[in-house]
């Protein structure tokens, strides 16, 4: 199975500790816990107070300084907490790529807390409240600030149906799909969704890892902007087919409008390839509640 998720260079605990403490010496000495490692970045708690991160791979290099320029701005925009870049670690001799710190967000992701169906349907209208908000940020601006055009073709549905497939069917194989032909229909019913446009501001990665819900497992912030871009609004709307139940979706236009069928179609596949790509990778990790979370994502989108 294909495993993009390796890294270019990995960031052990001793060097992170040795990149901050030489570029930051006001927060030496450092204290330092692994929170997680994303496809593109290694995220670190440091000293209970901010999350540093660090690409694993030349190409998250760009969506790391797209994040610096572009979040300040946009924060002050949007009704949930995101992160707000406040340490710029640059490229040295021990690393080759420029880092970045955070102010640490409380709460946990989505997925960790093992949501109920009626947790996940209470999501359902700060979701589309924060979406809303955010695909009406003014493109030009997030222009000026960095964010640019959808170059990984993400919802180019001809070129990215035959690995989607590829994937579903392994999956299958490895006993971790229980409804192959029923995803492999809905899969043939949006090969005539309509081209993606790519005029609006949309964060590019929504889903449950990261959404971060408090100790009451309601929202309170969306983290991860590596793939913040201008592209098609269906693209962050995916989250609607994946993580809420599909009996919300009523609900989530109330708030955030009307949604045509076309885009619908466009953002069916997109969770698509979303949950068949974290169970693929929680399988390989050994991230028992991240392929639950893809198990349950494709359990909805079968419904």
């Amino acid at each position: 199975m294909n495993r993009p998720w390796l890294p270019e260079r990995a960031v052990d605990e001793p060097l992170a500790c040795s990149l901050i403490e030489r570029q930051f010496p006001d927060i030496a000495p450092v204290t330092l816990k692994l929170l997680g490692v994303r496809w593109d970045n290694t995220a670190s708690l440091v000293n209970s107070a901010c999350v540093f991160r660090s690409p694993r791979r030349q190409a998250a290099v760009d969506l790391l300084e797209t994040e610096r320029r572009l979040l300040p701005s946009l924060a002050l925009q949007l009704p949930l907490p995101i992160p707000v870049p406040s340490w710029h670690g640059e490229p040295s001799d021990a690393y080759p790529w420029p880092f970045a710190g955070y102010p640490f967000l409380e709460g946990r992701t989505a997925c960790d807390a093992t949501l109920n169906e009626q947790q996940r349907m209470n999501a359902c209208d700060p979701i589309a409240g924060f979406l809303v908000k955010l695909h009406a940020s003014r493109a030009g601006d997030a222009k000026s600030f960095g964010a640019r055009p959808d170059a990984l073709d993400r919802l180019n549905v001809v070129r990215r149906t035959p690995p989607l497939r590829q994937r579903l069917e392994e999956l299958n194989r490895l006993g971790l799909l229980d409804n192959l032909p029923r995803l492999l229909e809905l899969l043939d019913s949006v090969q005539a969704a309509r081209r993606p446009a790519g005029t609006t501001l949309v964060h590019g990665d929504c889903y449950a890892r990261h959404l971060l819900v408090d100790k009451a497992n309601r929202l309170c912030g969306v983290i991860d902007w590596g793939d913040v871009h201008l592209g098609d609004p269906a693209i962050d709307l995916a989250v609607a087919c994946s993580f809420l139940p599909p009996s919300s979706r009523s609900a989530f236009e109330r708030i955030y409008g009307s949604i045509d069928e076309e885009t619908w179609k466009l953002a069916t596949f997109k969770a698509l390839q979303t949950a068949a790509f974290i169970v693929s990778y929680g399988h390989d990790a050994g991230d028992k509640a991240l392929v639950e979370e893809g198990r349950t994502s494709l359990r909805y989108l079968a419904t």
